[in-house]
């Protein structure tokens, strides 16, 4: 996407893009062939979160919609083209589990080649609740999901780690100035 002198321009683009996911049943039926389809749009979305140019607040939002449209759609091609995107979010932003979680209610019904997406997108969150969102992913026959949610519980438990020895230096300090 062509960068814009106008600082507006990315959001608008954003709006018209959210629209899309969020509200299909608002696209003119007579210029459905020149309306952006859901999974470009999906697509377009991870590309700007991806160059990470957007407020920490718009990066949420859209967030929210692509979350809608993994967990509202059974379109394979929308369901893949938001999981990358927010892939994309997870590693520029720092996107509260809370806004991410409802992906874990979907995971019995996405098709392995989606699926692969979940665990680090909940991973990222590094909220103990992901934990308990990724460990079923552990014993899915498909051995790229197993591996991706191996990876998730590895990084939630070195994330774990790091806040038990942040809490017991941080107690060691606070004993020492006694």
């Amino acid at each position: 996407m062509a960068a814009s002198r106008h600082p507006r321009a990315p959001l608008d683009r954003v709006e018209v893009l959210c629209a899309t996911l969020d509200r299909p049943d608002l696209v003119d039926r007579d210029t459905a062939k020149e309306a952006v389809r859901r999974d470009v749009a999906a697509d377009e979305l991870g590309d700007l979160l991806e160059a990470g140019c957007l407020e920490q607040a718009d990066a949420e939002r859209m967030v929210a919609v692509l979350v809608q449209a993994v967990t509202s759609q059974r379109d394979r091609d929308v369901q893949e083209a938001g999981l990358n995107a927010l892939s994309h979010a997870v590693v520029r932003y720092r996107i509260p589990y809370a806004l991410l979680g409802p992906i874990a209610d979907v995971t019995a019904v996405l098709h392995p080649r989606e699926l692969t997406y979940v665990p680090f997108i909940l991973s990222a969150a590094h909220e103990p609740a992901a934990r308990a969102a990724v460990e079923p992913l552990l014993r899915h026959p498909d051995a790229e999901v197993r591996a991706e949610a191996a990876q998730a519980i590895d990084e939630l438990d070195a994330v774990a780690a790091s806040a038990a020895e942040g809490t017991a230096n941080s107690a060691a300090r606070a004993g020492n100035s006694r």
